[in-house]
Formats: structure tokens, sequence, C-alpha cells
């Protein structure tokens, strides 16, 4: 029995170790294949330069020269095209773009949105934006829906670029499926949305989550429009979130409309800290020496930051602040 389970232990050791070894072989040979085509690529990337250069100094060459390529040179061409768009401008600039679509890097893009890592279907989604045709909407439009929030947001900063509407509801529904927290490029994307139709906004209030409306909020404070400050007013003091009352305050304030007085004023007595710290901010900002008072009441708050904003706000009141 001994001498059996010896043998067995010894094969096994052996076999062990010459898998090993092949393994070690297969990931050198990988190594100095990648290696190899990457030299390669470097040498192919350099003649692909000289190709777009040549188009650009003769555009009718650009059908003749796009013909000599295959999927691997529209892989490296690329990233090339990409870079040297954002450096250029006229004329040369639409020149690249034609070339982006004659070279096949277009097809390749939509692909790459569809399938590829979250950092190839950003940068597949920018390139995008050169592009307004039904296939690159479609794949726009898909990218609406896509696991990455970064990805989402190019997509519907692309699709409003080429002039495509994104709805605002649409939007929101990333808000009942995502965990975690949101870029500050989702709040720019509402900021853009609100400059383009405040009115599709409106019939959401009502509705958003409290960390969505938020947002909606932020995005309608920029937008200064008057016809919004009833909601804001009545949001900054009954919600029951203490952030969006807190962003109806700073919205309230960016608007700078003095009929928000009394909402202000509610403000300042509100039991969060972070709410009267955006009112006093939002009173010292729309100058309203009717709230003096109030705001020397706060001088003495418990949190140093109210007492900081409360100070500037007073100090912002001119001659009436300094008495």
């Amino acid at each position: 029995m001994a001498p059996a389970l010896f043998m067995a232990t010894w094969w096994s050791a052996l076999f062990l170790a010459a898998l090993s070894v092949a393994f070690m072989v297969l990931l050198v040979i990988r190594r100095i294949i990648l290696e190899r085509r990457d030299a390669a690529d470097k040498i192919r990337v350099t003649e692909l330069q000289s190709l777009i250069f040549n188009c650009l100094d003769d555009p009718n060459a650009i059908d003749a020269i796009a013909a000599t390529l295959d999927l691997r040179d529209s892989r490296l061409i690329g990233p090339l095209l990409r870079g040297l768009i954002d450096s250029v401008s006229g004329d040369t600039r639409k020149i690249l773009i034609n070339l982006l679509q004659q070279f096949g890097v277009i097809k390749e893009d939509i692909e790459r949105l569809r399938t590829g890592t979250p950092d190839q279907r950003l940068q597949a989604a920018m390139t995008l934006a050169f592009f307004d045709t039904e296939e690159v909407i479609a794949a726009l439009d898909g990218a609406l829906n896509d696991s990455n929030i970064e990805v989402r947001i190019a997509a519907a900063n692309v699709l409003l670029k080429i002039d495509q509407p994104v709805e605002v509801g649409r939007i929101l529904e990333w808000f009942r499926h995502h965990r975690g927290g949101f870029p500050r490029s989702l709040r720019n994307l509402f900021c853009t949305l609100a400059r383009r139709d405040t009115g599709a906004f409106l019939p959401h209030l009502d509705t958003a989550p409290a960390h969505a409306l938020t947002a909606l909020i932020y995005a309608l404070g920029h937008t200064q429009d008057f016809n919004i400050l009833p909601k804001l007013m009545r949001f900054g003091v009954n919600h029951a979130s203490t952030d969006v009352r807190a962003e109806s305050m700073r919205a309230l304030g960016l608007i700078g409309h003095p009929t928000a007085i009394p909402a202000i004023s509610h403000g300042l007595v509100d039991n969060a800290w972070e709410v009267r710290a955006q009112a006093a901010i939002a009173a010292g900002r729309i100058r309203l020496p009717r709230l003096i008072s109030a705001l020397a009441e706060l001088l003495e708050d418990s949190e140093w930051w109210v007492r900081f904003r409360a100070a500037e706000a007073i100090g912002k009141m001119g001659d009436e602040g300094a008495q």
C-alpha cells in the first residue's frame, strides 16, 4: 500500500511540474507574439500617419487609399484620427472626419460602443459626435441603457450635440436602478437639458425621488427662469429631504429674484444646518437687507459654517449690513 501511494504521489508531482513548465512556455510564447505584434503595429502606425497626411495634402486620394486598408488598419488608424481631430479646425477637420467614415472607423466605433470595454465604449461615443446617420443615432440611443453611467452620459451629450432629443424621464430612470453616487457630469447633463427646455422638467418635479430631484433643481437654478420660483420656494420650505431643501435655497440664490424672501427667511431658521447655510448664501447673493436681523441671529449658530455664511451675507449688504 505504501509503495503504491508513494508512486502515485511521485507521478502527480511530476505531472504538476511538467504542467507548470508547459504553462510557463506558453506564457513566454504569448509574450513574444504580443511583442512582435506591437512592434509591427508601431511600424504600421508610422506608415498610416504618412497616409493621413497624404490625404490632407490631396483629398482626392482618399478613396484610393481607403481601398488599400484592411481591418487591422482600421483598428490602428482610429486613435490617430481621433487624436488629430481635436487639434485642428476648418477644412482640415472636415477632411479628418471624412477619413473616419471612409476608413471604416465609424462602423468599428459603433461595434465598440456595443461590445467594448467601458473606456472603449466611452471613446467610441465621443467619436460618433461627428456623425448623425440613422445607424449612429440608433447606437447612441442604445448606449443610454449602458451598464456604465459615464457611457450613458456621454451618449446623451452626443445625441444632444447632433440635435437629437433626449427625454428627461429616461434619464431619471437611471436614478431608479443605479446604486452609489453620481458623477458631476450627470448634473451638467441636466443643465444642458434644462437650457434647452425648462418645461420638460416640470412634470417630473413632484414625482422624482429626492436624490434625482436635487439634480433637477440644480439644473433649474442655473437657468435663472423666474417661472419656476413658486416650485422652488415650496420645495425649500416643505420638502422632507434636507438635500432638496438645501438645493432649493441654492437655486433661489442663483435665480436671484427678491420674491423668494419668504422662502429664504424660512430657510434661515430651518432645523438642518445645511439649509440654513444655503439660505444665508442666497440672502447675501440676492442682497436682501430685510433679512439682516435673521442673519445676525445666525452669527450665534452652533455650526461654524452657518456662522461664516451669515457673516459673509451681512458683509454683502453694504452700509446697512455694516450697521
